[in-house]
């Protein structure tokens, strides 16, 4: 008998004659005087032969086969051989028993015996290949990669660094709301003060959506917000928490006054909407549409994306966006040569639209175009987009074959191509020598960090074989250039 087994029977029998006392192999631990302090076995044997047997038996100990499967089992007329009761066994035991039985050579057992003993072991020969044989490919189709707009927009900034912040788990992410300075601050310092300053603009206008009226008192609303702001420690206290204090609402209040007030109050007259691509409803006021479904080469794809504030005009589609940069010149077009920069602010939100404009949200947008309100600490800068179905989805289907595709750490910053009048925009004079323009511009900014490559990862610097592609044009023209055409310039200012 295994060894718990025979420790759990020999408790019983203790239990039974109401003894309290543990025994164990190998330990002194008895204090009853009947009982020597030795072996399990010895023990029970003694306390048998003393208590329960009648006066003359003897304990005698059965020698069981080391195998729970072994023959000797089946031959029960033997005296000397332990009886089934005596022994632990499992099914898989017997039947292997069974099995070793029909092959050995001497054994006789009749017709009807014979096909029993056959048809049993079939059923457990197949049950046991059911247990063990591996499942059957699935012949369904697989489920689609799930692809989220900004991870095409981080593709879009620069296809090396948005692989490498892909592997390394890296975001965007500058400050954790959640966590506190172990040091007081004397100031709020940047870029604390500028996300923080965006939160208060960002509960602004959700709150003027929530009553259906703009606050009156700018200085008024942003208190409460700069209280909540210290409570988490993000703020200076004493004397500097005043400073502070009037230098943050300075910059709310102008601002609200330089046009975030008069924006917000016109478009309260508009429904505003969240519109969903593929991802959880958030509320009532909520568009919900199912994914974009992609087909590549390679595999299916579905883009994710979220538009968390959209009013629908007489004219199209409006929203806000908020930046920290303080100057809108990225995105002010050259008075003479009428360039436009193509700027990351702006990609996530671009991209959810022309991936609504490809799937299912098509009949509900109608073509219409998509305002954008980029809100600076200096002024308020609006672009308008105009794509239809088709060019739409012939972008996406390129973009994200693309993505998908991506076998080299190509640079392509996007930084560094709007803001060089030899790479932006594109022109059929630039093709033959565009990939060497850009990798010379590349070089010239890599010892700038105030250079309109602010933006890059220092990590790429310091990998090999990271260069700008012998097909750059031709990438550029096919993933940028698009969102250059389809902006609407009688709508920038």
């Amino acid at each position: 008998m295994p060894e718990v087994n025979r420790q759990l029977f020999l408790d019983i029998l203790l239990a039974a004659r109401d003894r309290l006392v543990l025994t164990y192999n190998s330990r002194n631990l008895t204090e009853d005087a009947e009982l020597n302090p030795c072996s399990i076995i010895t023990q029970l044997e003694s306390y048998v032969e003393r208590h329960l047997l009648s006066t003359g038996a003897r304990f005698t100990e059965a020698h069981a086969p080391l195998t729970g499967r072994s023959l000797q089992y089946l031959y029960t007329a033997s005296t000397d051989v332990p009886y089934d009761p005596l022994v632990n066994y499992e099914t898989h035991d017997r039947h292997m028993a069974l099995a070793e039985l029909a092959t050995h050579e001497g054994s006789r057992y009749s017709p009807a015996a014979g096909e029993q003993l056959a048809c049993l072991l079939q059923n457990y020969a197949n049950e046991v290949q059911a247990r063990t044989l591996l499942p059957e490919p699935a012949t369904d189709e697989t489920m689609p990669i799930t692809i989220p707009v900004r991870h095409l927009a981080d593709f879009l900034v620069n296809p090396a660094e948005a692989r490498l912040k892909r592997q390394l788990h890296l975001t965007d992410e500058l400050v954790d709301e959640s966590a506190e300075q172990e040091i007081e601050p004397f100031a709020s310092t940047y870029p604390t003060d500028q996300l923080l300053s965006i939160r208060v603009q960002e509960r602004f206008v959700r709150r003027a959506v929530q009553s259906g009226e703009v606050a009156i008192d700018p200085a008024g609303f942003f208190k409460p917000c700069y209280e909540d702001a210290h409570r988490r420690s993000l703020t200076p206290d004493g004397v500097f928490a005043r400073l502070d204090a009037e230098q943050w609402e300075r910059g709310f209040v102008d601002a609200v006054a330089g046009g975030l007030g008069e924006l917000t109050a016109r478009l309260m007259a508009c429904p505003c909407r969240s519109i969903s691509l593929g991802m959880s409803r958030q509320g009532d006021a909520t568009v919900f549409f199912p994914a974009t479904p992609i087909t590549t080469p390679s595999c299916a794809a579905a883009i994710q994306g979220l538009l968390p504030q959209v009013w629908e005009t007489e004219t199209g589609l409006e929203t806000l966006l908020f930046t920290t940069s303080k100057k809108p010149k990225l995105l002010t077009p050259d008075k003479k040569s009428g360039r436009w920069q193509v700027i990351k602010h702006v990609l996530p939100t671009l991209l959810t639209y022309v991936a609504l404009q490809a799937g299912d949200a098509a009949a509900w947008i109608a073509e219409r175009p998509l305002t954008i309100h980029i809100n600076y600490s200096e002024g308020i800068q609006t672009i308008t987009f105009a794509v239809s179905p088709e060019e739409a989805c012939e972008y996406v289907q390129a973009l994200v074959t693309d993505y998908l595709g991506q076998r080299t750490l190509d640079d392509l910053p996007l930084a560094i191509i709007c803001a060089k009048d030899t790479l932006w925009p594109l022109s059929n004079e630039m093709a033959l020598t565009y990939a060497e323009r850009l990798q010379s511009a590349i070089e010239e900014s890599a010892g700038d960090r105030f250079s309109g490559d602010a933006s890059r990862m220092a990590l790429l610097g310091l990998i090999r074989d990271v260069q700008a592609p012998a097909d750059a044009y031709a990438k550029v023209a096919r993933r940028l250039m698009p969102l250059y055409t389809w902006r609407v310039p009688e709508e920038v200012g």
